[in-house]
């Protein structure tokens, strides 16, 4: 037998410990039904769709060729989430350290972007006790070195909209002296600066020449994506919800994510605690339109 779902248990407890969402206030609840909330409001969780199998299959060509290149996404936080997936599946950690060899390094840059802030980020993503220390110059050298003791063959660099004129022609002497793929993935904004037609860009234009695009998730993949998140995040509840086996709510909430996994997690986090606060409520297709009728839907065309 699972455990109750928290809503349900409320609902059942009688009219003393039955606590009413008052309109306009916060909702009074008990700490068992709050702690549910929090862990819900808490939880991230990442499921492999077709895109992300794509992406996998391009970034081991890459490797594997040592191919430079570069991708992008309207729905980025989508996107670094695949390719934080992408390195756990060739690298591991013990503690804050990777294990030789580590194949497949993801680092995030951080603003300004500067070469300095490029090492650094670098540095500390490899456990280096020295990524503050030192000029540029020691930075690079620290850099090269740790690299190769990895034995990295690709560095995927995500927030890479961030990286300066400078930061990316430190990318072109790094893969031309140590002979490893880079990719530099961000949003649409990455591909304006990987393909300007300038003099001063030419080097950096014909270093990343190849492009892949991360797109949005398929109405396809919708319903599994809901059943592999209650699966996760509900388990513990007696009653699930079972929002993938209503076809309507599955084709909604795919147009209302558009197509997005992180806005679709933030929609089902959002019915999920509705329903702890309203264990009647009915999640049907036009109760679900109520529920998010003032939330957009994210642009993927820019």
């Amino acid at each position: 037998m699972g455990q109750q779902n928290p809503a349900t248990k409320q609902a059942d407890s009688g009219p003393e410990k039955s606590l009413p969402v008052l309109l306009g206030a916060e909702p009074v609840r008990s700490q068992e039904l709050q702690a549910e909330i929090d862990r819900i409001s808490q939880s991230d969780i990442f499921d492999v769709a077709q895109r992300d199998r794509t992406l996998f299959a391009w970034l081991s060509s890459q490797r594997d060729a040592r191919l430079n290149g570069f991708v992008i996404s309207g729905c980025y936080a989508d996107l670094r989430k695949s390719c934080r997936f992408y390195q756990r599946l060739y690298v591991q950690k013990r503690g804050h350290l990777y294990t030789v060899p580590a194949p497949v390094i993801y680092v995030e840059v951080t603003q300004y972007g500067t070469p300095t802030d490029l090492y650094r980020n670098i540095l500390r993503e490899l456990g280096n006790p020295f990524a503050e220390v030192g000029r540029l110059a020691n930075l690079r050298t620290r850099t090269w070195g740790t690299l190769k003791s990895y034995d990295v063959r690709l560095l995927v660099l995500g927030k890479a909209d961030y990286l300066s004129y400078k930061a990316f022609n430190e990318l072109i002497e790094l893969t031309r002296n140590l002979k490893i793929a880079i990719v530099p993935v961000g949003t649409p904004y990455l591909n304006d600066i990987l393909t300007r037609k300038t003099r001063r860009y030419a080097d950096i234009a014909n270093t990343f020449l190849e492009r892949h695009d991360f797109p949005p998730f398929r109405k396809a993949d919708t319903a599994g994506i809901i059943k592999q998140w209650e699966a996760q995040v509900l388990k513990e509840w007696s009653q699930p919800l079972k929002l993938y086996e209503d076809e309507q709510a599955v084709s909604f909430l795919h147009m209302r994510s558009g197509g997005h996994g992180e806005a679709l997690y933030d929609m089902l986090r959002k019915v999920a605690i509705l329903k702890l606060d309203n264990p009647s409520l009915n999640l049907d297709v036009n109760e679900l339109a109520k529920i998010l009728d003032s939330r957009d839907v994210p642009a993927n065309k820019w």
